[in-house]
């Protein structure tokens, strides 16, 4: 990215992000500790092992639960049955972040067939954790990961005055939002929400409107159900 806003990002007098370039405001989002997302899915025997795994798989996150900042099972489209599950964890690197989800409960008992690990960055000032949030009950909340393609960086170049403005118009729906980067924070790779809507309609209706989505930033959209998990409870 250019070391100059091509337009408003939008930060006020009194942000600590207000007037600071695009290097700048990385250089401030890497200073904070880093986030990683691990997205683990079960193999075709996992739903079967969950129910004698679930005793390791509590201990084990409660405690840790001082380094999760959000963790909870991916749904099926019914919002009952797991496919598997996923977590917003504080760690330094990626290493750390390996060595946490390799000595889980459900992992140690043959349940995830395949594990994802990305960096992330919370934009929000006041990060949040699951601890101290009650979701709407009313609501379905929904996982969106929306990686970029090829050119992504690029693109996102064009859209930030309508990506910012929509969120703006959206705030009150997002649990937890924020870019995904590269491993050493330099570079973004894609978008993650945690958002609370009305149904599977809503969620994919949200992501369609946003800018960025339309723009082709993104190569891949994953919507699921998600719901917080209670070993942290």
């Amino acid at each position: 990215m250019s070391d100059e806003w091509n337009y408003d990002p939008g930060y006020l007098p009194g942000d600590p992000r207000h007037g600071l370039s695009p290097e700048e405001l990385t250089v401030f989002y890497n200073s904070r500790t880093p986030q990683w997302l691990i997205r683990c899915t079960y193999g075709p025997d996992g739903l079967a092992k969950r129910e004698g795994a679930l005793p390791a798989h509590i201990s084990y996150l409660s405690a840790r639960k001082d380094q999760i900042r959000f963790v909870g099972p991916i749904l099926a489209d019914d919002g009952l049955t797991p496919i598997g599950s996923w977590l917003m964890i504080e760690a330094p690197d990626r290493q750390s972040a390996e060595t946490f989800i390799a000595g889980e409960g459900f992992n140690l008992a043959g349940m995830i067939a395949k594990i994802e690990i990305k960096r992330f960055v919370e934009t929000s000032l006041n990060e949040r954790w699951q601890l101290e949030i009650t979701p709407d009950p009313n609501l379905q909340l929904f996982l969106c990961e929306l990686n970029d393609g090829s050119n992504g960086g690029e693109i996102r170049k064009t859209t930030g005055p309508a990506h910012h403005k929509y969120q703006k118009s959206v705030m009150d729906s997002f649990i937890a939002r924020g870019p995904m980067r590269s491993d050493d924070g330099s570079q973004v790779i894609g978008t993650t929400y945690i958002i609370a809507v009305e149904n599977r309609a809503a969620a994919e209706a949200f992501v369609a409107a946003e800018p960025m989505t339309a723009a082709g930033v993104f190569s891949e959209v994953r919507i699921d159900r998600w719901r917080f998990g209670k070993s942290i409870s």
